[in-house]
């Protein structure tokens, strides 16, 4: 196994062209799709009609909390409810009832309607999460002795972002798939090439068996596989600044 597994390695970084292209076109069909597909970390901002009855300063709050996330368009109801039911344009519209702001400021419960189409769950989903975050902002609304006085810092346990950007979802992914065809399709051509030198027959017969011949191919390609998802990674992390983690064994650890 041993002698297969380093006679392929030394096959392998023979044709320097081959080992190029190895490692050169997953990186140029990963930076050209990721490009394409994903070239705004924002993305597009969810379009969310308001109905606001209210008119209030906690209703002002929570449209101007909202338009940091998506895109609030105040309207009336009857519009509210064309877009979500007949037009399919947004997950959910926001009703804030007339009152709203007084009853919330003496302490008293506030009713918000959402008006929803169940069909958009992942849409609707981050409605409701934005309506969380409102809540706590109005809520240091309602208390003076918070307002303008409190700053929030948020701080990330386990990595070194707040939030995933699309190039860390998908450029991984990509590397991936690359490295799993690359040790599939060049165990099969090692294979291939054996068999067309006339050298697989003495292998086959060869004390150590099949299984352990294929291992050592295997584990050839493996040790390629490794390098080119170091290579990939850390590609995307200079090019697309995606994180590596804040732990180097850890990365080491799940890249092999």
């Amino acid at each position: 196994m041993v002698a297969v597994f380093l006679k392929d390695l030394r096959l392998i970084f023979r044709d320097r062209w081959a080992l190029l292209f190895f490692i050169l076109v997953p990186i140029v069909v990963i930076s050209i799709i990721a490009s394409a597909l994903f070239d705004s970390d924002e993305g597009q901002k969810l379009t969310i009609p308001i109905v606001n009855d209210d008119q209030g300063p906690v209703a002002s709050s929570f449209i101007k909390l909202l338009s940091k996330h998506a895109d609030p368009v105040e309207m009336p109801r009857e519009a509210a409810i064309r877009m979500v039911r007949d037009q399919n344009r947004a997950p959910a519209a926001i009703v804030f009832p007339e009152g709203m702001s007084k009853a919330y400021l003496q302490g008293r419960p506030s009713e918000i309607t959402l008006l929803t189409d169940p069909a958009q769950a992942v849409d609707l989903n981050q409605v409701k999460v934005l309506l969380l975050l409102m809540d706590k902002d109005a809520a240091a609304l309602a208390d003076p002795l918070a307002e303008d006085r409190i700053v929030m810092k948020e701080q990330n346990l386990t990595g070194n972002r707040i939030s995933v950007t699309s190039f860390e979802q998908n450029v991984p992914g990509f590397s991936i798939m690359f490295v799993l065809l690359a040790v599939i399709f060049s165990t099969a051509m090692g294979l291939h090439d054996e068999r067309d030198w006339g050298t697989l027959p003495r292998l086959l017969v060869a004390p150590a068996g099949f299984t352990w011949m294929l291992i050592g191919k295997l584990g050839a390609r493996f040790v390629m596989g490794v390098v080119q998802m170091l290579v990939l990674f850390i590609w995307g992390h200079f090019v697309f600044n995606v994180s590596l983690g804040s732990s180097v064994l850890a990365f080491f650890l799940l890249t092999c």
